[in-house]
């Protein structure tokens, strides 16, 4: 008997080429990872001082911005052939992965946006 093939699990999602991973980031998923809490340099004593920690996007939710997105750069529309979409928060804050919150951008785009901070 022939092995069977693996599929999404409904068959109707399309993935335009993107592997949705795991969600622990590296080349499994689309970038989510936690950022350790860094040094302030506006602390003179150098003490912890905490950020939002990085919350993984749930599998799920990737699927409905990429369905939502079809493809394309949510701000410019090329579309994700060539390359890795990046999931960009909104509101800055990386534990929040409210749909609404979310936007699927080109690397470009996501690079003009963090550079404008």
């Amino acid at each position: 008997m022939a092995p069977r093939k693996k599929n999404n699990s409904s068959g109707l999602i399309p993935n335009f080429g993107f592997n949705y991973g795991n969600g622990l980031g590296g080349d499994k998923g689309i970038g989510n990872f936690d950022l350790p809490p860094l040094y302030s340099p506006y602390h003179a004593d150098k003490e912890r001082v905490a950020k939002p920690r990085r919350v993984p996007i749930p599998v799920k939710t990737q699927k409905q911005l990429m369905i939502r997105c079809r493809g394309e750069c949510e701000r410019c529309g090329v579309p994700f052939q060539r390359f890795r979409p990046k999931i960009h928060h909104k509101n800055r804050d990386p534990s929040d992965n409210r749909i609404s919150n979310l936007v699927v951008l080109c690397p470009n785009c996501h690079d003009e946006i963090h550079a404008r901070d």
